[in-house]
């Protein structure tokens, strides 16, 4: 629920582009739900920022058995390989960035990796063979107390 209403937030907000969303039925993760909304809006709207419009930004969410991951896939640019692991440093912009049309502070991100490192996930960043760049943040499911 809580990404489907990023997304459609991102829907709202930019009736221009294409976002995509794909999840299984039903998946429930324990933890503060507006820090891990902020953290995926994050990723939406870099993806929304960055990615070339004309083309789909996709927001997937996966399950395993013991975590669920939310897949952000745009096509833009992607970044630089050697910048890939410093993109979720507090204030840490890409010199691409600083040639584009937005005015961000190089938090959003930062942010997003705090919020899913204090959840006991884990995010990460690759470039797309297609283009573009994919940022997953994996989160451990919920599970049921065993009775004692």
């Amino acid at each position: 629920t809580l990404v489907k209403e990023v997304v459609d937030d991102a829907r709202f907000e930019c009736p221009d582009a294409r976002v995509e969303y794909s999840a299984p039925a039903q998946v429930s993760l324990r933890g503060d739900a507006e820090g891990l909304k902020s953290a995926i809006e994050n990723v939406v709207r870099n993806a929304l920022t960055y990615g070339d419009r004309s083309k789909p930004i996709e927001v997937r969410l996966d399950t395993s058995p013991r975590a669920a991951t939310v897949r952000v896939l745009d096509r833009g640019l992607g970044v630089p390989e050697p910048e890939l692991g410093r993109i979720f440093e507090a204030f840490y912009r890409t010199d691409k960035s600083r040639d584009h049309r937005q005015d961000g502070q190089g938090i959003g991100l930062a942010i997003t990796a705090r919020v899913t490192q204090l959840h006991g996930g884990r995010v990460t960043a690759k470039n797309r063979a297609e283009g573009g760049l994919e940022i997953a943040l994996e989160l451990p499911l919920a599970h049921e107390p065993r009775a004692a």
